[in-house]
């Protein structure tokens, strides 16, 4: 499902059916709430499936594959900077098949390793890492040649565009759906305070 599509099936259950000018609740409000949700049903997913299965893959759908991202050495470590955002999920997952131009593949180096990666790079000259700092993703073992860098991720929520199909796997859309609506209308139903004098009115009496 689009986005799009998604937030305007929100808007409908949040407004019983009747969408009106006069609604408290607008589209943009949903957007904003939207990647809250989206990533809590993703997490969730990802330990359901862990816990039975065994499976730590994420469905290859949600994916984009972006190509030939320059390799820059402008720092101590060679990066590249991030197309878009990347949904933060667990042990990296947002990212995966990472590789550049000279037929080199990268694997991702936890937090945990930064105290070794020194010891291992010089016993294993032919292994290459990777790892996610911000928008950045550092590069350790890389060819002196390599251009260019190659890997595939998944966008994050508040990147995507009206047109783009949420990274959701089936079954998890109504997570996310009741997690706004619960929201939205338990919003409604608070009385509004128009009034500054910094006395709550929903507060216990």
């Amino acid at each position: 499902m689009t986005v799009a599509a998604f937030c305007e099936l929100v808007l409908l259950r949040v407004t019983g059916g009747q969408p009106s000018t006069d609604n408290s609740v607008m589209l943009v409000d949903i957007k904003a709430m939207l990647p809250a949700a989206a990533n809590y049903a993703m997490d969730k997913t990802y330990n359901l499936n862990l816990q039975s299965e065994g499976d730590r893959d994420i469905q290859g759908a949600f994916y984009a594959q972006y190509d030939d991202v320059p390799i820059l050495r402008d720092a101590k470590i060679p990066y590249i900077e991030l197309v878009t955002g990347v949904v933060p999920l667990k042990v990296g997952a947002g990212i995966r098949f990472v590789y550049d131009d000279c037929g080199g593949q990268y694997a991702p180096l936890a937090d945990a390793d930064m105290n070794t990666i020194k010891y291992y790079g010089n016993q294993l000259t032919d292994m290459k890492w990777y790892r996610q700092i911000g928008r950045k993703l550092e590069l350790w073992g890389v060819n002196p040649i390599a251009d260019k860098l190659n890997y595939q991720s998944i966008k994050r929520i508040e990147d995507l565009a009206d047109s783009d199909e949420l990274p959701l796997q089936a079954g998890a859309e109504k997570d996310v759906l009741d997690i706004l609506v619960d929201w939205f209308t338990g919003q409604r139903k608070m009385p509004y305070d128009n009034l500054i004098n910094t006395k709550d009115i929903n507060a216990a009496q």
